[in-house]
Parts: structure tokens; sequence; C-alpha cells
């Protein structure tokens, strides 16, 4: 008999019909399936509940064979036709004892339950043995080792931060804050830099870690676009922890409402393709990286507190193409270093260093500076006045450089230029050449 049947209840005696053995299987499989009308039925694993309705008939046809023993002939066959068993699952759907709403699930933000049937408190770092009344449905990839045995990542950490102390930390505590399901920082995270420089690696190698728990996503969902992404893509993150997205390309615009939306801690309304709408809270952390920073149309004080950019401008003399496999090969000592991270989130917060601070300013100050130049040296007039995109490019280099700020590229600057004008000023050919009909230099 499955161990996680519950011994102490007495079998039914007489005629075995489909409710009285539905209600004899309620009571024994309490603690092993669990009916979920909205997302289906679940298992218990041993180490976690899973969506799987056919582990499920298999424990009911279990139980029915087990409790058939010792019966009559026509007992066993009844008991072990798949009508019988189907019909005895379908009553135990709506049985109290194993209904489950969705909400129940992994509600507790600060526990993660591991592969080896172990399930971790962030509160303290500790261990227990994973239980089924956790509600947990994920899991993270491994179990971790009771000291920092991470040496190869420890090093990369250092690098990718040019050994800096205060950022390191700050990377350690971030990992930490993404591995709960709490979200009371509000903050989006954007790492950049030029390839190679470990972007990609330190964003893989956490969501390799954080197994079930994160999740990459399409950059396209969160820049602004003509035609919206359908919301799908946010109805797909519903109960992930981590969720990152990279591959910007230089002029993408941030779709702002969509991010402080996503990251405010208030429930959102989606759906799933073809499927009703539903409401839900997000309590996944917003990390993102890419070679090119996506422009901000309006830099408000939502957005001022919310993000967060951090410069990896570390550059290998030698690409490492073995460092994820190594690094692969450390999990489990950087999840004890994420744990720890975490713990020392909730003593101190994330404490943006005055170093990342800069870089978020001087990032902020830029998306600033166009809106600003655009006022000071542009006016909108009428349908026959045109002007080149070149000329109003070096206005706009002029002014940039005069306030130390980088001008970026020509392709970049007509990006801009087209959602600083909006629906107004219309981009022409002119003899050849590129311009803007209805605004001109002051």
């Amino acid at each position: 008999m499955n161990t996680f049947y519950n011994t102490e209840i007495s079998a039914p005696r007489g005629l075995f019909t489909e409710d009285i053995v539905a209600t004899y299987l309620a009571k024994i499989l309490a603690n092993l399936i669990r009916s979920d009308l909205e997302k289906g039925w679940h298992h218990w694993t041993g180490t976690h509940w899973q969506l799987d309705e056919a582990a499920v008939t298999e424990h009911v046809r279990s139980a029915c064979r087990e409790l058939a023993k010792g019966g009559s002939e026509d007992t066993r066959k009844r008991l072990g036709r798949m009508s019988f068993i189907n019909n005895v699952k379908r009553l135990l759907t709506t049985d109290p004892l194993l209904r489950a709403k969705s909400s129940q699930w992994d509600k507790d933000p600060l526990l993660i339950a591991c592969p080896d049937g172990r399930t971790i408190d962030l509160r303290s770092g500790q261990w227990r043995l994973s239980k089924p009344e956790d509600m947990i449905t994920k899991l993270v990839a491994v179990a971790p080792t009771e000291e920092e045995h991470c040496p190869t990542w420890k090093r990369f950490v250092g690098q990718v931060s040019k050994e800096d102390a205060d950022f390191a930390a700050f990377l350690k505590r971030l990992a930490g804050y993404c591995l709960t399901g709490l979200t009371n920082e509000q903050a989006i995270t954007f790492i950049y830099g030029p390839g190679g420089n470990g972007k990609s690696v330190f964003i893989r190698t956490l969501l390799g870690i954080m197994g079930d728990h994160a999740k990459a996503a399409s950059m396209s969902t969160f820049t602004a676009k003509k035609n919206d992404a359908h919301p799908e893509d946010i109805a797909n993150l519903v109960g992930i922890r981590l969720v990152t997205a990279s591959e910007t390309e230089e002029g993408q615009e941030w779709a702002s409402a969509r991010l402080k939306e996503l990251s405010g801690g208030d429930a959102i309304s989606t759906r799933h393709l073809y499927g009703h709408r539903f409401t839900y809270i997000p309590i996944f952390k917003l990390v993102f990286a890419g070679n090119h920073a996506p422009n901000l149309r309006t830099v408000d004080q939502a957005m001022r507190r919310r993000l967060i950019v951090l410069p990896f401008n570390y550059v290998p003399p030698a690409l490492d193409p073995h460092l994820e496999q190594t690094l692969r090969d450390e999990w489990s000592g950087i999840l004890r270093w994420i744990i720890n991270g975490c713990l020392e989130w909730q003593k101190e917060r994330l404490q943006v260093p005055t170093s990342l601070r800069a870089a978020t300013d001087d990032y902020l100050s830029v998306q600033d500076a166009f809106a600003e130049w655009f006022e000071e040296r542009c006016e909108l007039a009428t349908n026959d006045t045109y002007t080149g995109s070149r000329e109003l490019f070096r206005s706009w280099q002029s002014f940039a450089e005069g306030r130390g700020e980088r001008a970026g590229t020509f392709s970049s600057f007509a990006e801009r230029m087209q959602r600083q004008v909006g629906k107004g000023p219309e981009q022409i050919k002119r003899l050849g050449r590129k311009g803007y009909r209805g605004v001109r230099l002051k």
C-alpha cells in the first residue's frame, strides 16, 4: 500500500458502490491527491504537488485494487473496470476533503521545495522535510549545500562587479530577493553592457537554479510596439518569482505603463488565448539584460523609484567556453549563496549602492535630456515647414555634448524623434533626404 495512504481509516464493508468507495478513497488519499476545478488534478510526488491527471487515475485504480483484495471475484472485476474507476474519480472531484482552490497553492512566499524532498524556509535558511500541507507546486533545480561552496561563481561575481564589494553584495541580495515570492521592493532591474561580459551567464544561472520558479520571457512583452502583444504573455507568468528578458535592440522603448503595472503589487487582468479573463497578483521580479538600454518616453517618479541599472562593464581577456558548465557543477553551492543573500536582503533590503544609483541616474538623465532638447530647441510649425533629420540630429548632438550626455546614433535619434513628436509632425523625404514636416529648430 502507498506510504501516503491514511491507514487509520477502516475500509468499508458490504456492497462497494461508487459513492461508498469514493467516500472511503477521499479519506485515505487526502494526502496524495487534490482536485482543483480550475487547473485540474494534482498528485503528491513526495517533494511537491504536480499537475498530473494520469497519476491521479492510477492512484484511484491502485486504491480500488487494494480495496477489492479479499473480496469476491465479482467485486474484484467491478472495482477493476475503468468505468467504475472513472466514476469514482468524478465523485472525488467535488469531495470537500480533496478540493483545492487555485489561491491555496504556493501561498508561503518564503518557502522553496527541493528535489531531494527537503523544503527550505527562507526566513531562517534551514530545511525540513517537505509535506503535502505546504501546498507547494514548484521545485528549485537542486538542493543547497550547507556552505557556500562555489568558488568559480564567486570569482565570476567579483569580475562582473569589477571587484566592487558593494556591487557584488548587491547582486547577492538581488538574487536572494528574486528567490522569494515577495515584491515589496517594486524594483525593475536592467543589466547592460557589451557582449561577452557575463550578463547572460548571470541570468541563465539564476534561471537554471530557480527551476520552476523562474521563466524567460520575450523582450517584446515589455517594450512598446504598434500592435501590443496578446495578454497571454502575461497570463503565462502566474506564480513565477523571477521573469527575465534579454536581447534588447537599439531604439526600443520601454512599455512604461505595463512595467509599472506588473511591478506595482496590484492585481492585473489577463487571459490565455481563447480563454476567459482572470485576475492575479504578479509575484515576479523583472530582470532584463541587453547591449542597449531601451528608451523611456517620459521619466516620472514611479519609474525613478523602480528602475535599477546595473552596468556590467567587465570585458574578460578571453572567453571561457566551459564557464557555464563549471558553474552548473556549482549550482548547489550557488543556491546556498542565493539563500544567504535572501537572509541578507531581509535584514538590509536591496540598498542600491551609490555607484549603481549613479549609473541609474545617468540613464534617466539622458532620457530627460531628449525631451528637454526638443522643448528648448524645437517648435511645432505649419505643415509647409520642413527640417532635415541630419540638421535636427546635429542640434541634438550639440545639446547632448553640452550636457555631458551621449547623443547615441543617428538611427536611435530617428526612433526617439518619432516617439517625441507622436502623431503630429510627419517624417517625409524631400530631394532624397529624410526630414520632418511640421517641426523646425528655433
